[in-house]
């Protein structure tokens, strides 16, 4: 996605978010009205789904295409029960707020496979996305929307010739102001940027296809591409694999050697972060080991120096839901379940040229905000996202992906090195920007040069907690202002 159709991204959320407080203060409006808009986003925008569940899961395409279906039917229901939510709001709110709130509180608890909100569709907005090291990306929303009602209430006025001049100077006022914190913001980076230390990466995009990645017959020969793909490693400081690129198992009870004592990946002469399998075994159940899809942290000497087992699975890929309430679904969906990673520590690299500790994500977890801004709170001045998005196909979905991940860079203002199999694999700097990529089904590689940051932001810090006081602050303050006009 190039800059000029984000940009257009931006205007079309921004004119979609004042139709929809149009249709809501409607009093004609119905709540089937509101649903059918989520239906129709859902369906344009997700429409890569289909294809996902069919590949990902392993069900039939009538199948697949049923559980699409389901999905868009739920997930419009964000944008109905935001409308019942201001119908109840709207006795004791303004119109407005009772907008902002309904819509801002369903966002928040609504379960969602890709976090959109409002304010995800403005990245290309420097001013405006660097709020999200106060507020996060879940905060822009609430910035976006308070902007979006002050331009609503001036055109509303202008349309029926109302009085306009005090609700233009607050307009212009509050995107002045946007632009003067958000560029100060920015510029405090531009700082600390100067003095950073240098390093760099080089990172492979092998371009396995499902069906090869996951054939035992053909693992020497991936393996092997991925070597041919790492022969210019004297150029970068380490390297970095994609998600589950070797199928060997580590023992993570014995993190020092390779099962068996067997190196797969004998050759490489610098520290390597790639995608692989994990094990653990207890006591009580030695024969039942749990495994992770796991990220493992290789020395240049052939040891193993970090391991990470991912923490969010994806349900019918790595887990099957309510599987261990109802055994029999395991039967319907016969697969070999992961188990959520419990290991928190960043990894700590020892390049030729000095130390440095990245936080690792894998795959979905670069969505997950709470896990980045963790690892970057425990001394990580790099984080690297693990996947492969080959299950979305030759669809917009990597791209989507990618946009949201970005924020994770933005929020902790640190880079953010994405490596997948098949692409989008990026570099992203600390304002969101994308400074280097692979294109997509591309069998490549290349040295992402970036720079290593250790001050700690606001959000990652506090996390959401602001943002809830804000919305708190918010309703409050609307509730009293309310009383006196309602």
């Amino acid at each position: 996605m190039n800059s000029e159709s984000l940009i257009l991204g931006a205007l079309f959320a921004f004119i979609g978010i004042i139709l929809i407080i149009t249709l809501v203060n409607d009093k004609k409006a119905k709540a089937f009205d509101l649903y059918l808009s989520g239906i129709v986003f859902h369906s344009v925008s997700m429409f890569w789904l289909w294809q996902t569940i069919e590949t990902f899961g392993e069900f039939s395409s009538s199948v697949s295409l049923a559980i699409f279906c389901l999905y868009v039917i739920t997930g419009s229901l964000q944008f109905l029960l935001s409308f019942l939510l201001f119908k109840i709001l709207r006795k004791r709110l303004n119109i407005n707020p009772a907008f902002v709130i309904s819509w801002l509180f369903l966002e928040l608890v609504f379960p969602r496979l890709f976090p959109w909100g409002f304010g995800n569709f403005f990245i290309s907005v420097k001013s405006f996305s660097a709020f999200a090291e106060l507020v996060g990306a879940s905060g822009l929303s609430f910035i976006i929307l308070v902007l979006v009602v002050l331009v609503y209430n001036f055109l509303e006025e202008l349309v029926y010739r109302k009085k306009t001049v005090s609700t233009l100077v607050v307009l212009v006022c509050t995107v002045a102001s946007i632009f003067f914190i958000g560029n100060s913001l920015n510029k405090r980076v531009d700082t600390n940027l100067v003095t950073a230390k240098s390093s760099s990466a080089l990172v492979v995009q092998g371009n396995i296809g499902l069906k090869e990645k996951f054939t035992a017959e053909l693992k020497t020969i991936n393996l092997q591409k991925y070597f041919d793909l790492s022969k210019n490693q004297n150029e970068s400081d380490f390297i970095i694999w994609p998600e589950t690129v070797v199928g060997d198992w580590v023992d993570f009870n014995n993190q020092t050697n390779y099962l068996e004592g067997q190196d797969p990946i004998s050759g490489i002469e610098l520290p390597l972060v790639y995608g692989g399998l994990g094990f653990t075994r207890s006591i009580e159940k030695p024969k039942a080991p749990n495994i992770y899809n796991a990220a493992i942290l290789r020395s240049s000497e052939g040891s193993i120096e970090g391991v990470y087992g991912k923490k969010v699975l994806m349900p019918f890929g790595e887990y099957v839901p309510f599987s261990s309430i109802f055994p029999f679904l395991l039967d319907i969906v016969p697969m070999q379940a992961f188990s959520s990673g419990i290991w928190d520590e960043p990894f700590l690299i020892k390049t030729k040229v000095g130390e440095l500790k990245a936080g690792i994500l894998i795959c979905y977890e670069d969505l997950v905000d709470s896990l980045s801004r963790e690892v970057t709170k425990r001394g990580a001045q790099l984080l690297i996202n693990l996947t492969n998005d080959a299950w979305y196909g030759d669809t917009v979905a990597p791209y989507q992906h990618d946009l949201l991940a970005r924020y994770r860079a933005i929020e902790n203002r640190r880079y953010l090195i994405r490596s997948t199999n098949t692409g989008y694999t990026t570099l992203t700097d600390p304002y969101g920007n994308i400074e280097s990529s692979l294109p997509l089904f591309s069998a490549t590689s290349e040295v992402f040069k970036f720079k290593l940051l250790n001050q700690q932001t606001f959000y990652t810090t506090w996390g959401n907690i602001p943002y809830y006081v804000i919305l708190f602050v918010y309703l409050i303050g609307n509730l009293i202002v309310s009383r006196k006009t309602i």
